[in-house]
């Protein structure tokens, strides 16, 4: 019984841990991820961390990777039924997308889009692992695009996307995913336009 115990307690240590240096990535970019910081965020001792994750990558991998789960679990709820975008306004569509970004775009869009922008300057390890999940959303926003009938490339897309939110730095986060969104709709028309031009004899 009491080794159950402790290793339940040692169980909700680690996810502290992960929760809190996920909860610092997106408010401070990877930089403001460190053992002080996020033990301070954990309420754990510093050494915990150094327990759990031997390294500061290894701790910031898993964080990412965490959040690429969740992302794609959230997906797979989603993707039940991408049947109504074919019917669905471009404000809808827009909306649709960033959902399969991030959960949440409303509060996460900023933070995600800064966490991968900073992977590509950190180490290989978390290069590879966010151009994974990078590669899954373009899967997905390629699948919602051709389920709505709009002729874009899922790539564009995530450029605007990351555009968006970069030209936004110091925006509040609702401002960005109304800006962002807005945006997107534009592209969107563009894509109907493509679909319905009448082909040339």
């Amino acid at each position: 019984m009491g080794g159950r115990v402790q290793q339940r307690r040692s169980q909700l240590k680690k996810q502290a841990i992960l929760d809190a240096a996920i909860d610092l990535m997106f408010e401070f970019g990877l930089q403001g991820v460190t053992h002080r910081q996020v033990a301070t965020r954990a309420a754990v001792p510093v050494g915990s961390i150094g327990y759990y994750f031997h390294t500061r990558d290894e701790l910031l991998v898993h964080a990412v990777t965490a959040m690429g789960q969740r992302r794609a679990a959230h997906v797979a709820e989603l993707n039940d039924d991408l049947a109504y975008l074919a019917g669905a306004s471009n404000e809808h569509v827009a909306s649709a997308i960033l959902d399969l970004i991030i959960p949440d775009p409303q509060f996460w869009l900023t933070g995600w889009v800064g966490v991968s922008m900073d992977c590509t300057r950190e180490s290989a390890t978390l290069r590879e692992c966010m151009s994974t999940i990078r590669n899954e959303q373009l899967e997905d926003i390629g699948q919602a695009l051709q389920a709505a009938q709009r002729d874009i490339d899922p790539a564009i897309v995530v450029l605007v996307v990351d555009g968006c939110v970069v030209r936004a730095v110091g925006v509040d986060a609702q401002a960005t995913y109304q800006d962002t969104h807005d945006t997107l709709v534009d592209l969107l028309s563009m894509g109907v336009a493509r679909r319905t031009e009448p082909v040339s004899s």
